[in-house]
């Protein structure tokens, strides 16, 4: 009795998750189609990784102890889903990360976060462990999921599984513009190294 029902929550929450999961990464793949790309050089991408590098160790001395003025940064901030960006707000509001960006000529948090986007795409294709080659799969695993189910009616699987092979066909879409992924690849090491930093 005990194993049904684990079985059964486990059927109902794997539907929920797959519900939940393919419109807010349809979104979220959306969002990123729509943002402006540019055309990356070495110089470029070499102070990005030197600029989120910094932004990143000033937050983690610096941010901990107001996590909810953060948190509230981050809703208003746009790109501060992704963790190549940098908040506007605190580009704004923080002289500290102002600086770093000056430092290293980027004029503003929108002009690094064009960077970033550009980067953040080339990366997750240069490096396929880290990248969207993992979220197609994961997807695929889900929606082989999805169908094994037996305590799912077929009308909320199709609902699911239609939700996300759109979300694959998001994820397949998201191209870094010719020439980005090369001009990356020799950053990948350190960018991962920024990027998961805690």
């Amino acid at each position: 009795m005990i194993k049904r029902q684990f079985s059964t929550s486990g059927a109902a929450a794997l539907l929920a998750l797959a519900l939940f999961i393919a419109p807010a990464c349809a979104q979220e793949a959306a969002s990123l189609e729509q943002q402006k790309q540019i055309e990356l050089n070495a110089d470029l991408v070499k102070r990005f990784v030197l600029t989120l590098g910094e932004v990143r160790k000033w937050q983690k001395d610096n941010v901990t102890t107001s996590k909810t003025t953060d948190d509230e940064e981050d809703e208003e901030g746009g790109e501060e889903g992704s963790v190549f960006a940098v908040s506007a707000d605190a580009a704004k509001n923080q002289p500290e990360v102002k600086a770093i960006l000056k430092k290293h000529n980027f004029d503003s948090a929108d002009k690094f976060n064009e960077t970033a986007h550009s980067v953040e795409l080339a990366y997750n294709h240069a490096d396929p462990e880290s990248g969207f080659a993992g979220q197609e799969d994961s997807l695929k695993k889900t929606i082989e999921q999805v169908k094994a189910d037996k305590e799912t009616s077929d009308e909320e699987k199709a609902e699911a599984i239609k939700g996300l092979e759109s979300e694959i066909v998001s994820v397949r879409n998201l191209k870094p513009l010719p020439g980005n992924v090369d001009v990356v690849k020799p950053f990948v090491a350190e960018i991962k190294k920024v990027v998961e930093s805690e």
